[in-house]
């Protein structure tokens, strides 16, 4: 049992529990939800159902026995039994059922914590996570557009690639990241870029805000028997960028967050900066588009270091797409020989409303870790929170000589650095990037 919100309250009961403890546990509940109930234990639950009143306003219950997912209702709507009319009487309600079912079937630990969200905040007691989401453009954010931003409107909705882009972002459902940062990567465009900057970063006319996720592990304390100083710490970030002919400093091979840790062949690259306490990070990954085209994509995250906090903690800022992301990032574990490391980071994009977090178990080349470090990795992970089955393995095939745009940005790189890393031998191509 564990609390959600100081106004949600969470228990988990055993399908195996008896029909008294069912009973025990549905009485003045707000929302039943059952997975993977069978046989004798679902009419238990069933039992304990009607014993207790049934006067939860939604029983959802999924992948479990056919009478007990007959049984399932969201308020007035039963979609065992669902009517033409529902589409227009019970709407929200068919909206959010087949939202549900689509969140749990992602097998993603975030995604089935946003469906128990969502199912309270459409049925029992606003939350402000997800009221922010399911906020839709009214008449004064339309003015806003037309007002402050109809050039970058003509331009989008004129552009074949930027005018796909808005039409699969809204067909999105509310807060959906995964979706919708799908539909932002496979539909890439300076007039997207130019939309999104003039109406939702620049004027903010959808009313949008948000905050990065609380509570920030700390980072590592010690490595190589001494404590972590930033300068051990940027030689951690900088990684194998240049070794064995590596033009990456990291990649991952499994990363927590289902919306921005699983493309393919994530190239993780950092390198210090031209200016002083500031360097790089160049997240490139491939996309796949709709139509099996594989397609690069390339970030550049300004890193500057947390001065309020321990050495290996850093503040991490990007201009995606017209949207400004601004990320806690932490070393939370690495070893000694830089076979792998541990990352987590907690961010949010204020204008576009969504907060988010996520770790990533990172190594040379995309490869498992030595499986005689997992015990050590799980620990790192769970210091932040995360267990290692929420952890997903990022596909690493056909990664090398696949021409992606690597290296470091040629105008963005320190040149004393540079010239240094290859007096020492290193390999490092700088690119000129465009844009």
């Amino acid at each position: 049992m564990g609390e959600v919100d100081a106004d949600y309250l969470l228990e988990a009961v055993d399908a195996g529990a008896t029909t008294a403890d069912f009973e025990a546990s549905f009485r003045g509940a707000s929302i039943v939800f059952a997975w993977n109930v069978q046989s004798a234990n679902a009419q238990r639950v069933l039992a304990a159902l009607k014993s207790s009143g049934d006067t939860a306003k939604a029983f959802l219950a999924l992948e479990s026995a056919a009478d007990l997912e007959e049984a399932s209702r969201l308020g007035g709507y039963r979609p065992a039994k669902s009517a033409p009319w529902d589409q227009v009487l019970n709407k929200e309600a068919v909206e959010t059922y087949d939202l549900a079912v689509d969140l749990w079937r992602r097998r993603s630990s975030d995604d089935a914590l946003y469906l128990l969200l969502l199912l309270g905040h459409v049925l029992a007691k606003p939350v402000p996570l997800i009221a922010m989401a399911v906020q839709q453009a009214d008449v004064g954010a339309i003015l806003c557009m037309c007002r402050n931003c109809f050039k970058e409107v003509v331009d989008c909705l004129t552009d074949p690639t930027c005018k796909a882009a808005i039409e699969c972002l809204d067909a999105c459902a509310a807060n959906d990241q995964v979706a919708s940062y799908r539909c932002i990567t496979c539909n890439e465009t300076p007039k997207l870029e130019a939309f999104s900057l003039c109406v939702l970063e620049k004027h903010n006319c959808l009313c949008k805000t948000a905050e990065a996720p609380e509570p920030i592990p700390d980072a590592m304390t010690h490595w190589r028997g001494k404590p972590l100083d930033n300068e051990a710490a940027e030689e951690i970030l900088i990684g194998w960028l240049g070794q064995e002919g590596r033009q990456w400093s990291w990649m991952v091979h499994q990363g927590k967050n289902a919306a921005y840790d699983q493309f393919p062949c994530q190239h993780q690259i950092f390198y210090p900066g031209t200016a002083k306490k500031v360097a790089w990070y160049d997240p490139t990954f491939q996309v796949i588009l709709p139509d099996g085209e594989i397609v690069w994509r390339r970030r550049h995250y300004r890193v500057r270091i947390d001065n309020k906090q321990a050495p290996g903690s850093y503040v991490f800022s990007v201009l995606d797409n017209g949207v400004t992301s601004n990320e806690q990032w932490r070393i939370v574990d690495v070893a000694d020989d830089l076979s792998w490391i541990v990352f987590f980071y907690s961010g949010a994009a204020r204008a576009a409303g969504q907060a988010y977090f996520g770790g990533l178990v990172c190594t040379p080349d995309g490869d498992p870790p030595p499986a005689s470090e997992a015990k050590r990795i799980a620990a790192a992970l769970q210091r932040t929170g995360i267990e290692p089955w929420e952890m997903y393995t990022v596909s690493n095939q056909g990664c090398a000589d696949c021409g992606a745009p690597l290296g470091v940005e040629a105008k963005a790189v320190r040149q004393s650095w540079l010239a240094e890393q290859r007096e020492a031998g290193k390999t490092i191509d700088a690119m000129q990037m465009k844009g």
